[in-house]
Parts: C-alpha cells; structure tokens; sequence
C-alpha cells in the first residue's frame, strides 16, 4: 500500500479539501461545469470557460514560478497594476486566488492618488504591471510577458492553495483626504459576503441568464461582480473605455444585460441624444461609488425601466444599507422620497436589534419605523 493511502491518509486528504478555499473552489467548479458556455469577451474575442480555466492554470504555474503563493509576511504579496480594464488582469486575479496569494490589484487613472505608497504598503514580492509603476525595490514582471510565459507552458492542473483564512485581497481605498488605506479581505469573508448577496437576489436577478457588462475599474467592486457572474454559468464583457454610443451597442449585441454605473456614467447616458430615451437590451442596473442626485435617477429609472439596485457603503465596510429594486418602484409610482435614501440595513440580519450591527435611528435614540427618516449607524441606540 502507498504512503498515505489508507484511511488515515484518505481523513487527511479529505481534511485538506475541506480546508480548501470556498470562494476559489466554487469558481474553478464553475468553469470546469460550464466548459464551452462563452465566459469573458472583449471586443470580438470571447473565451469560453474551459479556456478561461487552461489559461488560469497556466498563469498560476507562470506566478508561482515567479514567486507568488500563500504567505502573510512581507515579499509574500502580489500586486497586478493596470493602465486600463484588460480582461487579463481578471485572469491574473483568479490565477491569484489559485495560489492563494495576497493581492492588491490598481487600475491607474486620475482617482487614483499614492501609487508607490501603496507598492511599499501591500508589501508584495511581485509586482505585474502593464504601465510604468515606480521603483520600490521589489521585482517586476511585466503583464505581457506574464502573458507570454504563461502560454509557453504545458498544460498542467494548479491545484487550490488559498484557505479560508488567507488574505485574498488588499483593496485601497482612493487616498484623496490623505493617504490611502488598505483594507483586508480573507477568502472566507468574500465566500460569505456572496452567500448573502446571493440569497438577497434570488428571484430578481438571475445572472446565468444575463450578460454582465463590466464598465468600472476591475480593482474595485466590478472585479468581484465577474467572478460572481462566472460562478453562476454567465457571461461577462468587459467595456473600456466607457462610452455611451459604446455601451448601447453592447447593450443591443449581447441581448440581456446587468450592468455597474457610477453616477457620472448614469449622467452621460442621460445626456447622450443616443441613450437618454432607453438602452435596449439593458434589464439590471446597480449603481453607487457616490452620491446620486434623486432627480436624475427618477429619470433613469422612469426612462430605462429595468431592475434598479443601489449600494451604499465604502471600501473599510462594504454594503451597509441598499435601495432594492421595489423600492425603485414604488419611488416612481409615488414615494420620490426614497431616491434620496438607501434605507434597508445590510446585510438583512441588522434589521433585528442587536449589539454590533447596522440599524437605522432617529437622533441615535431609538429604532425608525418603516417609511421614517434617520441616519444609519453601527453599534445599539442610546
């Protein structure tokens, strides 16, 4: 009998698997179910999920052999810094999430401010970049070398390293009022935080039958809404540089469509002699990153139609309070009040009275009513 092949070794085995990340599990289980479903595309090249899955493979073997894997330590991180939305660097993200290493992903662009602060800060061994990055001492790899590397490979399985209690990710917040800060994220928060999205939109959204168009930094908040999407059966596009005429023609070309819009975008399309009547094909929109001005939201809302979701919160505390389709609704139908408010505490747990949790209050003294007015804080009235 081979070492480790009886039941002791098989409990090892299988303790090891269950020790295995679920975030990351569930999304390589995904792309070997819906193998020839077409997965990401930009432009006129699409791939399918069992190309997505040969390439993520490859670029892990590429990362590792560069340095990358698990670790909490310095030089044990690995950030990936990007002049635009490439659809790769969604790839070397999941090929990240593979090994289980830390990272920290920046799309450069004028909201963003600290660019070699957050290099020393995230402390990473590796740094892969496809536009000019500042000298920190660490070794750099460039994205399209990365890239030529990882095809030069043979085709071998990479297996899961990351755990549940790995730091999957650093995000940063845009360091406009100061330095920027960098906010944790393990493998088992991301797996739960998407265990509750995903109950809360049951029945309202059905991401493997639509297509994802993905027009924000892929860095932020858009980055996991394409995993999330991959991880049911459906397709993501990937748009950059955002434009209205562009978007539109998405829009029409890939049929059903969910999208993420900053308020500046939902403007311009407002604005666009091309767009301001409706967009065909758009039936999903969740919007945030700012503060949206309720009067121009009531004329997308009233123009476009569709499912509208609003999200607010910030990078140190993800979602806490949302504005849900129905209350999109019912702001039309009456009640413009609620465009100005995102009133439903998140996640839906914090509507019971509890120490440590979300609830809206009126002068932090008692808990609002249904349909009352107050501000939303963490902790129990006073």
């Amino acid at each position: 009998m081979m070492p480790g092949a009886g039941p002791a070794g098989q409990r090892a085995g299988e303790a090891g698997v269950r020790m295995a990340a679920r975030y990351v599990t569930g999304l390589v289980g995904a792309l070997e179910r819906y193998g020839e479903r077409p997965a990401i595309g930009a432009g006129p090249r699409v791939l399918r999920f069992s190309e997505v899955l040969d390439t993520v493979h490859r670029l892990a073997g590429a990362l590792a052999d560069a340095g990358a894997g698990r670790g909490t330590g310095p030089g044990t991180g690995l950030a990936c810094v990007t002049g635009g939305n490439r659809p790769e660097a969604l790839l070397v993200r999941i090929a990240a999430h593979l090994l289980g290493a830390r990272l920290t992903q920046v799309v450069t662009g004028p909201a963003v401010h600290g660019l070699e602060f957050v290099l020393r800060d995230c402390l990473p061994g590796l740094v892969v970049h496809d536009v000019p990055v500042p000298v920190t001492g660490v070794p750099l790899l460039g994205l399209d070398d990365l890239l030529a590397r990882a095809a030069g490979r043979e085709p071998a399985e990479v297996p899961v390293r990351a755990r549940e209690e790995d730091v999957a990710r650093v995000t940063y917040t845009g360091g406009t009022t100061g330095r920027p800060k960098g906010v944790a994220s393990t493998f088992g928060a991301m797996a739960a935080r998407d265990d509750r999205r995903g109950a809360a939109w049951s029945g309202t959204t059905h991401l493997s039958g639509t297509t994802h168009l993905s027009v924000t930094s892929l860095a932020q908040r858009a980055g996991g809404r394409c995993l999330e999407q991959l991880r049911a059966g459906g397709r993501v596009e990937i748009l950059d540089p955002f434009t209205p005429g562009e978007f539109a023609a998405a829009c029409r070309r890939l049929g059903r469509v969910s999208t993420y819009l900053t308020p500046p975008m939902v403007y311009r399309l407002l604005d666009d002699p091309a767009t301001a009547g409706g967009v065909p094909g758009l039936e999903a929109v969740s919007y945030g990153a700012s503060a949206i001005l309720p009067e121009r939201l009531r004329e997308a809302v009233t123009r476009w139609g569709g499912r509208w979701r609003q999200g607010y919160g910030m990078n140190e505390a993800a979602v806490i309070s949302r504005l849900t389709p129905a209350d999109h609704e019912a702001a039309v139908a009456g009640r413009p009040e609620l465009l100005a408010s995102a009133p439903n505490c998140w996640p839906p747990s914090a509507a019971r009275p509890r120490a440590s949790r979300s609830r809206c209050a009126t002068s932090g003294t008692r808990y609002c009513p249904s349909g009352a007015r107050g501000s939303c804080g963490s902790g129990r009235p006073r």
